[in-house]
């Protein structure tokens, strides 16, 4: 055996620390919501913007109780953000596009119609310690922007001239985004969404029924916790 051979046989093998074991993180996906009440992330696409298949059905419902209450003001000079409907009352519409047209430029609109579904969402958040850092919420069917007389703008202080010359009102520092329409040939239609998702819900539930009253009662609240995020199976 020769003598680089030997030291090979002889010499110890090197001592190889082992690495400390690697910290596997597992990404915590929450779950998909089925019903209103899980609907529980900050995130719009996947808090408000979750209800969509049931807001749907709601405008469609409320549109059969009270025909033509809400029409869309998406062919007007408009751009849209967020999960809000882009819904109004037909006098409203008629009003934003006076001011609009007055102006001639695009307007950022970032809320208009909110389903009580969507309300529901945002008012659970409010109410749960003030989940997504949510100060106030109105309870559903008490928010104006269930009235489809609401809207919430980007650069409202330079829109705010030609909205007011037709009818809107600025709500003042305390939510400067958001206006009111105030001039004539409008109803409340907040009690007549709060039917629609009744006589919808009984409509998918004749073993459960309630009140079809207009008013969101706790019952009511309860049962609109506990609808399909997707949608009801039945529509008519």
């Amino acid at each position: 055996v020769s003598l680089f051979q030997n030291a090979l046989i002889l010499s110890p093998s090197p001592r190889v620390t082992p690495s400390p074991p690697r910290e596997v993180r597992v990404s915590q996906k929450q779950p998909i919501p089925s019903i209103v009440k899980d609907v529980t992330t900050c995130l719009f696409s996947q808090g408000i913007g979750k209800v969509r298949g049931l807001d749907q059905q709601l405008i469609d419902r409320l549109n059969v109780v009270r025909p033509n209450s809400l029409v869309s003001f998406e062919d007007l000079n408009v751009e849209m953000t967020g999960y809000n409907w882009p819904y109004l009352q037909p006098a409203a519409k008629q009003a934003l596009q006076q001011a609009i047209d007055d102006r001639g430029i695009p307007l950022l609109v970032n809320g208009a119609y909110r389903t009580i579904a969507q309300q529901l969402v945002l008012y659970n958040h409010y109410r749960n310690q003030n989940r997504c850092e949510i100060p106030i919420a109105a309870r559903p069917s008490r928010s104006n922007h269930q009235s489809g007389l609401a809207l919430d703008i980007s650069d409202y202080l330079s829109w705010r001239p030609y909205l007011k010359k037709y009818g809107w009102r600025w709500l003042g520092w305390g939510d400067p985004v958001h206006f009111d329409y105030v001039g004539g040939n409008t109803i409340d239609i907040r009690a007549d969404s709060v039917l629609a998702f009744q006589q919808l819900w009984n409509l998918n539930n004749p073993t459960d029924r309630i009140i079809e009253d207009g008013i969101l009662q706790a019952l009511t609240e309860q049962r609109l916790n506990n609808s399909p995020v997707d949608g009801f199976p039945k529509e008519s």
